[in-house]
């Protein structure tokens, strides 16, 4: 038997104090949402899910300038959009973007368990695409002379 997983990594910069704090409000949703799910053994809505942690470096003397976010193991990226949307609606406006993209990995070199994807997103929209798609249509543009 394999594990797979799917593993993300992006920062943004924080831009004001209650930016910081919504963010941190964020991922104590994020965390209560994925204890439940542990303790129901079972699915949780998708929103909480995602943020496994973020990180941010800081002094005494000032406040955070970035967040990185990050998940190791089982990032759940369609949530991590979804808060992600929240805060952009709250602090950022309509037409501010945020991008990343992740990797779909396995602990055995089996044929079919790698690729990724990335996201591109608004408040209001996103735009998704996937590494196995982009690659049969390039491969489709090689085959057909249309690159």
């Amino acid at each position: 038997m394999s594990n797979n997983y799917q593993q993300s990594s992006f920062s943004f910069d924080i831009r004001s104090p209650d930016e910081l704090s919504f963010l941190r409000v964020l991922e104590e949703r994020a965390e209560r949402a994925e204890e439940r799910d542990e303790e129901a053994g079972g699915d949780v809505p998708p929103f909480e899910v995602s943020i496994i942690e973020f990180g941010w470096g800081w002094t005494s003397e000032h406040e955070a300038t970035s967040a990185a976010f990050y998940a190791e193991e089982s990032c759940n990226v369609e949530a991590m959009v979804l808060g992600l949307q929240e805060f952009l609606a709250k602090f950022r406006g309509p037409t501010e973007t945020i991008s990343l993209t992740w990797a779909n990995t396995c602990d055995r070199p089996l044929g079919d368990s790698f690729s990724g994807g990335g996201v591109a997103f608004t408040a209001t929209r996103a735009k998704w695409i996937d590494a196995e798609t982009a690659v049969r249509t390039f491969e489709t543009q090689l085959q057909t002379g249309d690159d």
